[in-house]
This record gives structure tokens, sequence and C-alpha cells, in this order.
């Protein structure tokens, strides 16, 4: 599959996923919110297998060890703050709160996909990106 082909899925499964995560806060029944909640994991089975392709096409081999630890990192930390989080909502807030904050994140990812459509950086090159003007390497080693 083309980076273009996850990452035209990653969209799709981000819209699903949003639109669904709106529809679950906005029930006004247990069916509404079951099926809410289907289509919502709809949209994350969708998005959820296409972050490792993308990152593969995007990073250099040279790259993607420390990609896939960040990547790694991130996701055992979600597993432990989600349902902190969202027992915390709950608790104080509602659980209506739970999916308006899901919304709200999950729109996030949608403008870092101009990069891997080729209309931002493109493939991130092995020394990394360039934080200072000029064309000096971030790379220590002489």
């Amino acid at each position: 599959m083309t980076c273009s082909a996850s990452a035209n899925l990653f969209v799709a499964g981000i819209v699903i996923f949003t639109a669904a995560s709106v529809l679950s806060g906005l029930a006004q029944d247990p069916t509404q919110l079951i099926l809410a909640r289907a289509a919502q994991g709809l949209g994350a089975a969708v998005l959820a297998h296409q972050g490792l392709p993308i990152m593969l096409s995007v990073f250099p081999v040279e790259r993607r060890g420390g990609v896939f630890a960040v990547y790694g990192i991130l996701a055992g930390l979600a597993v432990v703050a989600g349902p902190t989080l969202g027992g915390f909502l709950v608790t104080h807030f509602g659980w209506r709160l739970v999916f308006a904050s899901s919304s709200a994140t999950s729109v996030g990812p949608l403008p870092a996909n101009g990069p891997v459509h080729g209309r931002g950086y493109g493939r991130i090159p092995a020394s990394g990106p360039s934080w200072r003007s000029g064309s000096r390497s971030r790379d220590p080693s002489p």
C-alpha cells in the first residue's frame, strides 16, 4: 500500500471517528449511543493500522528506531492516561464531555496530513530537520 493510500485511510478513519464521537455526545437514548459507539469503533479500526505505514514512508531507515520508540512511549502513556482522564471527566463533568474532548482532539492530526501528500516537507532527511537558518546539519559528528 502506498503512503498516499495509507494517508487517505488515516484521514477517513479520523473523519469517521470524529463524527461518531460527536454523535455519541449528542445521543438521547442508549440505542443511539450504542450505534454511535459502533461507528466510533469502525473509525478507530480504520485509522489504527495506518500510523506505521505512514511513518515507514515518511522517515528514512536511520531515523525509524527513534520514531518507533516515541510512538511506543506515547501509546503506552495513552493506555494509562486515557481511562484515568476519562474517569475524572465523567466523575466531575459528566459523560458527554468525554466525547466532546475526543472530538476536539481527533481533529488535530488532519493538518499534519499535508506533508504525507507532498504538500509539506515530504520525507524527513536522515540528518533531521534544520533548526537553524542555513544548511548546517545537526549531526555532531565531524
